[in-house]
């Protein structure tokens, strides 16, 4: 379990992890490659998550909240469920409040 806050980690290269019981706050993972990462539990809050590459990872039970996903790639997940969007904005730049509280339809 960690709690990263204010962390600066723009076009990281984090594929292949395994994340669970991680809340990230306030911080800055724009051009990060999470591919074919296992993603548990997880919170992302108030996250820049601007292109960043999800492609062929695995979400189970994560959240994003108050969140700039803007061109991130969510293609191909290998599984996804449990996760919550709140007042974050979309891929294509949707608001998931404005989309039922989703982004699914705006990848």
């Amino acid at each position: 379990h960690a709690d990263f806050m204010d962390v600066e980690l723009r076009n990281a290269d984090l594929r292949y992890i395994m994340v669970d019981y991680v809340i990230w706050r306030f911080s800055n993972l724009s051009g990060a490659n999470f591919s074919h990462s296992d993603i548990y539990n997880t919170v992302f809050d108030e996250m820049d998550l601007q292109g960043v590459n999800f492609g062929h990872a695995r979400l189970v039970d994560v959240a994003f909240y108050d969140s700039d996903l803007s061109g991130a790639d969510l293609s191909f997940l290998s599984s996804h469920t449990g996760v919550t969007w709140s007042n974050t904005i979309c891929p294509d730049g949707a608001n998931s409040d404005d989309n039922g509280g989703t982004c699914w339809n705006n990848i």
